[in-house]
């Protein structure tokens, strides 16, 4: 994810080590992160489904009541960090549902769509678009995904080097 190069991989089964930092609470928001919050803060980003737990989001300036940590936050005691097996919060899941039914344009930015939750709300806005009922899904990643037919426009790459761009 784009949180991967500032704390470290992690995989569902949360063996992966690959980049890991041993202080995560220390890492910096990458570029992705900057611009997302640069794009909230001006009203252009509604919501952010946030997978990561690290905060790296709020610690770029993006308002708080804009990011749907749906897994939990490291950084705030109300929203305990919940395991990928395990039930999202009972706030954080309608509001996933109500972005995932409402969305006009989603970016997908370092994810998997491996088949958590939170893919809906790029598939959704992907099928949507297909019927003329919103603008899509833009996929920016390094590997292919399950969904990339479905994307609207999709990129191969990190999120940092599109973005510079």
């Amino acid at each position: 994810g784009i949180s991967a190069s500032a704390v470290g991989q992690a995989a569902r089964s949360g063996s992966a080590t690959v980049g890991f930092k041993a202080n995560p609470a220390a890492a910096r928001p990458t570029l992705t992160h900057f611009a997302l919050a640069f794009l909230a803060r001006q009203g252009l980003v509604q919501g952010w489904v946030q997978q990561n737990h690290d905060g790296l989001p709020q610690k770029a300036g993006c308002p708080q009541h804009v990011i749907n940590e749906i897994h939990g936050s490291w950084f705030d005691p109300g929203n305990p960090v919940v395991k990928y097996s395990g039930s999202l919060h009972e706030r954080a899941y309608p509001w996933m549902r109500q972005e995932a039914e409402t969305a006009d344009l989603v970016l997908v930015l370092g994810t998997s769509l491996g088949g958590l939750n939170a893919d809906q709300v790029a598939t959704n806005a992907a099928h949507r678009s297909l019927r003329g009922g919103a603008l899509g899904t833009v996929c920016i990643n390094l590997q292919q995904t399950p969904q990339d037919g479905l994307m609207t426009l999709r990129l191969f790459g990190k999120s940092d080097d599109v973005l510079k761009l």
